[in-house]
């Protein structure tokens, strides 16, 4: 780790970039603050911290509220997730958290395809803390999103959808993934100046 440590510090004395990552793994807790830590970097050194969420939320914990089963289901069937996963609609107090707990400048947002086919998008605006919360509903699209690779070729509800978030999350998205594949990535900004 020594090595990492001083490749790092030359990499960044010579104004050059360093993508960190954390883990990836579900349940894995994920802070911008290891990052510096691990490598001996003063938190004052990372210039942006760019946080990663699906379009909506996978978990073992809780589900979807009641009446949404059916979008459950789609969302389930679509991602791939381990058989003991539940499918629901994302959490805009829980990113809140996140992004004030990491100092996060910038949103990725995967899995925006898997939303196409669904009559209605929901998201989860208050937690009241025991299994409910008061939800926005967004009109959904039929679409496939998988050959589109500008923000504007979306579908005009993906579109608001986006823009809603970026509302309430009050950071930028930076990135959007409409497909499982490296060319399936809408990159709306640029990650290094």
């Amino acid at each position: 780790q020594t090595c990492v440590k001083e490749h790092v510090r030359r990499t960044l004395k010579k104004g050059r970039h360093v993508l960190l990552e954390g883990p990836s793994w579900r349940g894995a807790p994920t802070r911008a603050a290891h990052a510096s830590l691990d490598l001996g970097l003063a938190p004052t050194e990372l210039t942006r911290v760019i946080g990663m969420t699906r379009a909506y939320a996978v978990t073992s914990a809780c589900g979807v509220p009641e009446g949404d089963e059916a979008a459950g289901a789609h969302l389930l069937a679509r991602n791939g997730a381990l058989e003991d996963s539940v499918c629901g609609w994302l959490e805009i107090p829980t990113l809140r958290e996140s992004i004030r707990a990491n100092g996060i400048t910038g949103l990725a947002l995967t899995h925006l395809d898997d939303l196409s086919g669904l009559e209605q998008v929901r998201l989860l605006i208050e937690d009241d803390g025991e299994g409910g919360g008061r939800y926005e509903t967004h009109p959904g699209w039929e679409e496939s999103l998988r050959e589109r690779r500008h923000r504007q070729e979306l579908p005009a509800q993906a579109r608001r959808l986006l823009a809603r978030l970026e509302s309430l999350l009050e950071v930028p998205l930076v990135l959007l993934s409409v497909g499982p594949n490296r060319a399936e990535t809408i990159v709306l900004k640029r990650l290094h100046r």
